[in-house]
């Protein structure tokens, strides 16, 4: 089994609680849908439907249980009968309004995800398919709760806990399939090393223009969808003994440097920890400014690059 992210949903919404728990609650909240570029052609006939389903990954849910108490309910409910992000395989779909398409882009209306949050699939939304208005719908036909928004009680933040133990992850931290073809569980992927061991390790520069802050939340953002593992390059250049031994022993070690300083290199070099590839931000057509604010188009950028990275 395989699962790869295919973009990256963005949203309004950067913490659990205040986020629309459906988008039929979500007011008309806007998003957007950045699709990694290998996918565009794909999007071909999409902007003739008025709805699309979403279907993400709930990256930063707590670990799966079988009873929680709904948000629209107190009374314990079995998972299965409710949608609680907290799930074995924490998938979630969600029908927004489509409202345009400009090349890799989507905008979309009624969202009801978290910023950042990794796409796995996009299909069109069929009223004659999708909808049963007359279906019979359990216990939520006892409910009159007027809540429209979520508290952070299946937050995986919150509660400081990674995200669902028993979630197949079927790639390795570096967005490579495992060996045996099984994937590694959530769990399996958390308990890895913050530096070292299988997969790719991320180091960014952290330099004094906007272009460290893109370098950072590229690499943030990898580690969070699970594709690769990030570390201080601050302690790599004091000579820590173990963040030093970490990274020779890592797989691959991906330096993100800001500008051509080359400050990751030269600390990766005096050390000679060789297992590393450099991508310079200034390489990317990235512009350097000390107030340039880091683009969600620039951190894609960097993010595509990172990625090419680790699957050569």
């Amino acid at each position: 089994m395989e699962v790869t992210p295919i973009g990256i949903i963005h949203s309004p919404f950067t913490q659990p609680a205040g986020t629309p728990i459906q988008p039929a609650m979500a007011d008309g909240a806007e998003g957007r849908v950045v699709l990694d570029e290998p996918y565009v052609s794909a999007l071909k006939d999409l902007e003739g439907f008025e709805r699309i389903w979403l279907v993400y990954w709930f990256d930063r849910a707590a670990p799966p249980k079988l009873q929680v108490s709904p948000f629209l309910d107190e009374t314990p409910r079995g998972l299965f009968a409710v949608r609680a992000p907290c799930r074995p395989n924490p998938i979630g779909i969600s029908a927004v309004r489509l409202l345009g398409i400009d090349g890799n882009e989507l905008r979309v209306a009624d969202v009801d995800v978290l910023d950042g949050t990794p796409l796995l699939d996009i299909k069109p939304y069929v009223p004659r398919f999708d909808s049963f208005p007359a279906s019979r719908h359990g216990w939520l036909e006892r409910t009159d709760s007027p809540r429209k928004v979520a508290d952070d009680r299946f937050s995986a933040e919150e509660r400081g806990k990674p995200p669902g133990p028993g979630a197949v992850y079927p790639r390795d931290s570096a967005g490579r399939q495992d060996q045996d073809g099984k994937g590694t569980t959530m769990s399996e992927a958390n308990e890895q090393p913050a530096a070292g061991g299988k997969g790719a390790v991320l180091y960014a520069c952290g330099g004094t223009t906007g272009l460290a802050e893109v370098a950072d939340l590229a690499c943030r953002r990898l580690a969070q969808q699970r594709q690769a593992t990030t570390a201080c390059l601050a302690a790599l250049g004091a000579g820590i003994e173990d963040r030093v031994q970490a990274a020779r022993n890592a797989d691959l070690n991906v330096v993100v440097d800001g500008c051509d300083t080359d400050c990751g290199k030269a600390i990766f070099d005096r050390l000679g920890v060789k297992n590393y590839v450099q991508i310079r931000v200034t390489d990317l057509d990235v512009e350097k400014g000390k107030d340039t604010p880091a683009s969600e188009g620039d951190v894609a950028v960097v993010v595509r690059r990172i990625r090419e990275e680790m699957a050569s």
